[in-house]
């Protein structure tokens, strides 16, 4: 809902014209949609009967996992290594823009028979550095349900990208995050 009001207010803001103000009830309506979403258990838990009713969507499987998983804060270690890597590709690596990762050539495609029989949502963030051919090296995976490590990381491993360039040649680039997800639509 947050996402819908703001073009909306752009669009206002634009207006030569000022709009008339709100009456309080029309406030008081907007202040209520615009209220924070409900507790992670209380969203899960909407999700899995709107789901049964509805049907299986993205914002009803994964969404909600993903919204927690980003809230949480990096492990220190992912820090770390995040701040050493920007520290060596300004002096040694390509660039990539902030929150980007490189074309993937043979995208990751996870195993599996890694992954057991549970059919749960779980959300990863994969961080690896890419050497010059566009092979990952020194995946580390962090997911929501760390029964799904192995997979995530399996998965990084046979994947090859692009290679990040630096005047016109092939460098490598240290620590990327890859987002992966498992949505199982039941």
């Amino acid at each position: 809902m947050k996402r819908a009001l703001l073009p909306l207010l752009a669009l206002l803001a634009a207006c030569a014209v000022p709009p008339e103000a709100p009456s309080e009830a029309a406030e008081a309506t907007a202040r209520a949609s615009l209220k924070a979403d409900p507790a992670p258990d209380a969203s899960v838990a909407a999700v899995a009967s709107e789901t049964a009713s509805q049907g299986n969507t993205y914002d009803m499987t994964c969404g909600p996992v993903r919204a927690r998983f980003d809230a949480a804060p990096l492990p220190e270690s992912m820090r770390a290594r995040l701040s050493d890597a920007q520290t060596w590709n300004a002096r040694e690596g390509g660039v990539l823009a902030d929150g980007s990762t490189p074309v993937a050539k043979v995208q990751p495609m996870p195993d599996l028979s890694l992954i057991g029989t549970e059919r749960i949502s779980v959300v990863c963030d994969v961080i690896f550095d890419l050497d010059a051919a566009g092979v990952p090296q020194a995946i580390a995976p962090r997911c929501s349900d760390a029964r799904y490590d192995a997979a995530a990381a399996s998965a990084l491993k046979a994947a090859r990208f692009e290679p990040v360039m630096k005047d016109r040649r092939a460098v490598a680039h240290k620590g990327i995050i890859y987002p992966l997800e498992f949505c199982f639509n039941d």
